[in-house]
């Protein structure tokens, strides 16, 4: 099997990162992958994995990579990273080459709050165009596969993001229960960390020893940081930027805190719930579905933080690297 993937994550060509090493592992169960991915450089190849930039231009890179893909002389199928723009590129590629379209949804584009931004309502007329088209579909949740259900009558294939969960141990916290709160996301609207902050600002108000943690980076950072200014707490939230080591994040706080309108899976809530701490968190992505203690409203939030939760037992559906591997390859086995 011969697959093409399109993705826009710099990261993943840099032979250094988690992205292309795990790219790099996913080549175990295929015959070849090729990545067009936004960046500059000469192409990258690692035994039957091959990475090509075609430029950071967000008008042209799509272009660019159409040009070089539509040259491919094996390809099984066509991979886009989203149904959106992604998914419009990878439809007119897969439609050259003649080969199935393979659609992966990492957000949830069916949440209410998805179109809050005018860019994200055009792209669900985007999304549907996509979907006609579809051949198969990768959901990183049973709540986004559900809400598949609406737009496509494409098989659907839930397959999460892979987690090593030999990286994130419970271990027994030095400080007392609901001391030290940690956020970790990216800094960019649809997280909504202000209302994170909002939240800390409450809590603090009844707790003064308490701590905010926020580890991430993004372009409302500058804004963030001024409204805790506003607020006066500055001297009790610390912004780490991004930060490779989450295990050992985990290891230090208490609780996790997130705030996000939508979300297709969330990361870090397995990580959380496999280092053994409580989660309180807006109803989005897996949050539910791993047990996270979850809110409506910043007063509900404020009242789960000072109780103290529990921390959720969970048990991550794949154990190691391999199994996952099996079921990377079986979710492009249903396009053909």
């Amino acid at each position: 099997m011969h697959i093409v993937l399109l993705s826009t994550d710099p990261e993943i060509s840099n032979p250094q990162s988690g992205v292309f090493q795990r790219h790099e592992a996913y080549c175990r169960v295929v015959d070849s992958l090729v990545v067009f991915s936004r960046g500059e450089g000469d192409a990258i190849t690692s035994g039957n994995f091959t990475v090509i930039p075609v430029g950071n231009s967000k008008l042209l890179w799509g272009i660019f990579a159409y040009r070089k893909a539509k040259k491919l002389k094996k390809v099984s199928v066509v991979s886009a990273q989203d149904p959106f723009e992604i998914g419009l590129l990878g439809f007119l590629i897969a439609r050259k080459l003649k080969v199935p379209l393979h659609v992966q949804i990492h957000t949830d584009p069916f949440a209410k709050d998805f179109g809050f931004r005018f860019a994200n309502r055009v792209r669900k007329i985007i999304m549907q165009f996509v979907f006609a088209r579809t051949s198969c579909i990768r959901a990183v949740s049973e709540r986004v596969k559900v809400g598949l259900g609406k737009y496509t009558s494409a098989p659907a294939f839930i397959l999460p993001i892979f987690v090593d969960p030999k990286t994130f141990s419970p271990q027994e916290k030095e400080s007392a229960r609901g001391k030290k709160i940690l956020v970790v996301s990216r800094l960019e609207p649809e997280k909504d960390v202000l209302q994170a902050i909002e939240i800390f600002a409450l809590l603090k108000k009844r707790c003064e020893e308490a701590t905010l943690t926020i580890a991430g980076s993004g372009s409302l950072l500058l804004k963030l940081k001024a409204h805790v200014t506003e607020l006066g707490i500055e001297g009790s939230v610390d912004f780490l930027g991004s930060v490779s080591d989450t295990a050992q994040l985990y290891k230090e706080h208490d609780i996790l805190l997130h705030t996000a309108r939508y979300e297709g899976y969330g990361v870090v809530f397995v990580e959380a719930a496999l280092s053994g701490l409580p989660i309180v968190s807006t109803d989005v992505g897996i949050a539910k579905e791993i047990g996270a203690h979850t809110f409506k409203n910043s007063g509900e939030a404020v009242l789960l933080l000072q109780e103290s939760p529990h921390a959720p037992h969970y048990r991550y559906p794949y154990q190691d690297l391999e199994a996952y591997l099996t079921d990377w390859r079986r979710q492009f086995e249903s396009c053909l």
